[in-house]
């Protein structure tokens, strides 16, 4: 089984870069086409009419995309406002409690117990 695995790959191994630099004859009848250097490059100036406005500048045009996200994601943003309000209120719902009951019914709860440094090692003479 290993031997006809190693085979198979020296095979594809030997003929793989053969079929891939096979290429396409070139085609004569194609007109060689060669970058333009020669050009010069003069920037136009553009004439405007009096009447016409100048054109918008970049803070304009940000200014037109922020106010289509906006109104692009104005649904989205109420839907996620109404449901985390909701959720809040839902958590931070106050509990009935007796006038007599503590301030706090049970004084470990201000406690974090990630901060709580851990116990010193128990020692069999300490009894």
């Amino acid at each position: 089984m290993t031997r006809r695995f190693v085979a198979v790959l020296l095979v594809t191994l030997w003929i793989s870069p053969v079929c891939l630099t096979w290429g396409e004859n070139p085609q004569g009848k194609l007109i060689p086409v060669k970058p333009a250097y020669e050009e010069a490059v003069q920037p136009t100036q553009a004439v405007r009419d009096a009447n016409t406005p100048p054109p918008p500048t970049p803070r304009d045009q940000m200014y037109v995309f922020w106010v289509l996200g906006r109104i692009l994601s104005y649904p989205i943003d109420t839907a996620e406002s109404y449901v985390s309000g909701w959720i809040g209120s839902w958590r931070n719902r106050p509990v009935a409690q007796p006038a007599s009951a503590p301030a706090a019914p049970n004084p470990f709860t201000s406690i974090r117990l990630r901060e709580i440094p851990p116990a010193p090692p128990a020692h069999p003479n300490s009894q």
